[in-house]
């Protein structure tokens, strides 16, 4: 989704977590304390720590994925059929 801040589909808890993510995908993690203050308001310190996980395991796998030329989605796909 290219603008999940004008989507309906996300409330407002969500969109705090997808602009953290996108802030710390994008740049380096140091520039995403308003983004991670945003955070505080919805979710515990231990929630905070699990999102910065599952976004590191997701830019690694996609890094790796990207790197070796692997389509996942096409294997995925075809596990699925």
């Amino acid at each position: 989704m290219k603008n999940p801040e004008a989507s309906p589909k996300f409330n407002e808890k969500e969109k705090a977590v997808l602009r953290f993510a996108e802030k710390i995908t994008r740049g380096p993690t140091n520039s995403a304390s308003a983004e991670a203050d945003a955070l505080k308001k919805h979710f515990s310190e231990e929630q905070i720590v699990d999102i910065v996980c599952e976004v590191g395991l997701v830019n690694l796998t996609n890094r790796i994925t990207d790197g070796l030329g692997l389509d996942v989605e096409e294997e995925v796909r075809a596990q699925v059929a």
